[in-house]
């Protein structure tokens, strides 16, 4: 009954919905589970929203009667065939020229709530845990990949990408996942916006799969076909789009035939090959009628009919579009009718649209074509938008942070500040400064983030060796930076360079080389301040940093051996940073500037000035200290609460600190900090001052 309702679903869906009907009458337990998820999976990829939506509700509601443990067989099942159908939707979304991640709900998330969720993935780590103790290497890769699928489906491509690649390590020997985990981070990368890689990837995935002799492999190679086809459309490849989606459509069927054919179409379309488009369209809606496909198609050959001059044909098409997607119900009313929009703006029922959009099934708040409908109506934004969705309450706020730190324990007694201090913190916060604090625990990456908009949680799943590990290749592996850019800073969603991230950690997150980390749009130093908390600091914050200023300045200190030393604070002066006391050689006895350290002592010319004495010393309140040495700010091994140089400075009263984490030469320190004190003379605060000097 089951596969007599998938093969008339796509012409004839009340007479597949009665197959499917029959077979659910005899069911129960799992099986009638795995029916009902197969109707509803079925009925998504065909785009047949309003079949969709009824199925879903019913398995919804079988799936509300188990418990997580239960439910694992079922849900197992759903992912896999889900991801494919998320692909599928991708390249209709691809071809539509729209970067839609929301608009077509994946099931999974459709079906549990965030609890639910949850319990699946704790259910899957401890299968994968269980496993690998059991010596099981089969069973521990399947419960790996499928939780990369569940984090895929959630949106998590960062985490996805990190479980691929430990995934792919433990696959050396079999390579049995290996390929379909490459295809998996092939997809991440692309909803990452890294269109190479993620072109590199499937690729290599396809060839593999092609010349592979295992069962589904042909059915695998496909999918990558058509993830790598969408690639090229994303990066504007249309030629080799072309070639690729010709050489597959004559080789596939089904919906798969019918996507590859839409992309051909829209390919021909971008090289303003009108006839051969049009004619790549025919018949196409018929396959699945009354869907979102019949909606694309119906779009695509309005435009392609635009192309050849048949204006009048091409509003028909698109009045039939706009109504076959009223009565689905479907948010893509709106691609309608931008589309309409762009062929004849004067009669495009903008406003019309805009006032109903929010009443439908499928709307997103963060799907741009809705966006675009309100803004070109004249109509203001839902209040409820991502980025008001985005932040928490104070209130909402303190209930998750306290409720991951009573789940992880050690937690408390590791991090900087506590919840209530960081929210203490957000109240000295200043326009455009976003401070985040992180907990590296066993398993699990916290953040904790606040900012003038509100403040944020994030929890992934991000082991500490892993971190460790990183940390110490950071500095010669581009994709460890990369990696770390993606885990660390692109959730916080920075904008500007005039942004500035304050940093809170422990243990390797303290000497990291923050600088080196890359984001989609450079280095991290590139694109954005940042600093790192050291420590409290008695002194209150300054608010302003507009000189001129009185330095003291000390260098050329005879036992240091750094004659580089001596030019620097001498040059100083000629900076305009202000009013500069220049004590070099044997007359330094105290403060210094430029001279050599160890993580516990200054080294002056009548002996060293350690890190006890530094924290009683008398200094002005609110002063700045730059320590023009090595490692003033390097925590070594030390795990919380670290002591260094810099962090003594601060509880002696100085307001910031300029230190290094690891060992600088005398030449480098020297180039620097003239260059650091330059702009902080041309009215820079120290954060933007060093950034500029780095660049």
């Amino acid at each position: 009954m089951v596969t007599l309702g998938k093969r008339y679903s796509p012409s004839k869906p009340q007479l597949a919905q009665s197959y499917f009907t029959r077979a659910l009458e005899g069911s129960s337990g799992k099986l009638r589970g795995r029916i009902l998820a197969e109707m509803t999976d079925t009925y998504y990829e065909l785009g047949q929203l309003s079949f969709a939506r009824k199925n879903s509700d019913e398995l919804q509601s079988y799936l509300s009667g188990l418990d997580p443990a239960e439910s694992f067989e079922v849900l197992r099942y759903v992912e896999p065939q889900t991801l494919d159908r998320e692909w599928s939707q991708s390249l209709w979304s691809r071809v539509w020229e729209l970067d839609d991640r929301s608009a077509n709900r994946r099931i999974f998330c459709r079906l549990n709530d965030s609890e639910r969720q949850s319990a699946l993935e704790k259910n899957l780590k401890k299968r994968f845990e269980e496993s690998q103790t059991a010596g099981d290497q089969l069973a521990a890769l399947h419960a790996l990949s499928l939780q990369v699928q569940l984090m895929i489906l959630q949106g998590r491509y960062a985490e996805a990408l990190v479980l691929c690649e430990k995934g792919q390590k433990l696959d050396l020997e079999t390579r049995l996942y290996h390929t379909q985990l490459e295809q998996l981070s092939s997809y991440a990368h692309s909803r990452l916006g890294e269109h190479a890689e993620a072109l590199r990837k499937v690729r290599k995935a396809r060839q593999v799969f092609a010349e592979s002799e295992r069962f589904s492999a042909t059915d695998a190679e496909f999918d990558c076909a058509q993830m790598e086809i969408g690639y090229l459309l994303d990066m504007r490849q249309f030629e080799p789009a072309l070639n690729l989606a010709q050489a597959y459509q004559s080789l596939t069927e089904g919906q798969d035939s019918w996507t590859i054919a839409l992309a051909r179409s829209f390919a021909l379309l971008k090289l303003k090959r009108w006839e051969q488009a049009l004619e790549a369209l025919k018949g196409l809606e018929d396959n699945s009628v009354d869907s979102v496909f019949a909606v694309a198609v119906k779009c695509h050959r309005a435009e392609v009919l635009s192309g050849l001059g048949r204006h009048a044909e091409a509003m028909e098409e698109l009045k039939e579009a706009r109504k076959l997607a009223a009565k689905l119900d479907s948010v893509r009313q709106c691609d309608v009718v931008l589309l309409w929009n762009k062929l004849e703006a004067e009669t495009a029922p903008l406003k019309e649209l805009a006032g109903q959009v929010h009443t439908l099934p499928d709307y997103s708040p963060d799907n741009p074509a809705v966006s675009r409908v309100l803004t070109l109506a004249g109509l203001e934004s839902s209040p409820d938008n991502s980025q008001s969705r985005r932040w928490l309450s104070q209130v909402e706020f303190l209930r998750q942070a306290n409720e991951l730190m009573a789940s992880l324990p050690e937690m408390a007694t590791t991090v900087p500040l506590l919840p209530t201090s960081l929210v203490q913190e957000a109240k000295s916060l200043r326009a455009k400064e976003v401070k985040v604090q992180y907990y590296a625990g066993p398993s699990d990456l916290v953040m904790m983030v606040v900012a003038p908009e509100g403040f944020a949680v994030h929890r992934l799943a991000l082991e500490r060796k892993t971190l460790d590990d990183w940390a110490t290749r950071v500095r010669t592996d581009p994709e460890i930076a990369r990696q770390l850019g993606r885990i660390l800073v692109e959730p916080l969603e920075l904008e500007g360079q005039d942004t500035t991230l304050t940093i809170l950690g422990h243990g390797p997150l303290l000497a990291l080389p923050w600088d080196l980390l890359r984001l989609q749009d450079g280095r991290l130093l590139e694109c954005h301040q940042w600093r790192l908390w050291a420590g409290p600091t008695l002194a209150p914050r300054r608010t302003k940093w507009n000189g001129p200023y009185q330095v003291l300045a000390l260098g050329g200190v005879k036992a240091s051996k750094l004659p580089a030393s001596r030019r620097e604070v001498e040059s100083l002066a000629s900076t305009g940073i202000g009013s500069v006391d220049v004590l070099n050689g044997e007359s330094a006895t105290q403060k210094q500037l430029a001279t050599h350290s160890t993580p516990k002592e200054i080294l002056l010319s009548d002996g060293p000035l350690t890190i006890d004495e530094i924290y009683s010393l008398p200094l002005r309140p609110g002063a700045l200290v730059v320590l023009s040495s090595c490692e003033g700010a390097n925590p070594k091994s030390q795990e919380r609460g670290p002591v260094t140089l810099a962090a003594a400075f601060l509880a002696a009263g100085a307001s910031e600190v300029v230190a290094a984490t690891e060992r600088v030469t005398d030449r480098e320190a020297e180039a620097l900090f003239v260059e650091f004190y330059k702009k902080m003379a041309a009215g820079l605060t120290p954060s933007a001052a060093l950034q500029k000097a780095k660049l």
